[in-house]
């Protein structure tokens, strides 16, 4: 699973890839291919940490507009909420102002 990890923390952060571990030095940003997904709370763990962890994977222009419009909305939503969710989501917010 690829993540992008933001290391906020004071100190580096290790992360097991294929081939051996590679360091995300405190504030750096890297985009890395880790040879296990991480647990719910393995993420937690990480972000009290203030380690930021997202998936990267790209995100089509389908996805990238109804992501504009919830936001517009002000409809919440994160990477696990579907296409069809925020769809609904969407009309409920306009229909309910």
């Amino acid at each position: 699973m690829e993540y992008t990890i933001e290391n906020g923390a004071h100190r580096g952060k290790a992360f097991k890839v294929y081939g051996g571990l590679e360091i995300v030095k405190p504030g750096q940003t890297r985009t890395l291919k880790l040879s296990e997904e991480l647990s719910h709370e393995q993420l937690a763990q990480f972000e009290a940490d203030g380690v930021k962890i997202t998936s990267a994977k790209k995100k089509t222009k389908k996805r990238q507009g109804l992501e504009t419009n919830a936001a517009k909305a002000g409809v919440e939503f994160n990477d696990d909420t579907t296409d069809a969710e925020l769809v609904a989501a969407i009309k409920a917010a306009k229909a309910s102002s």
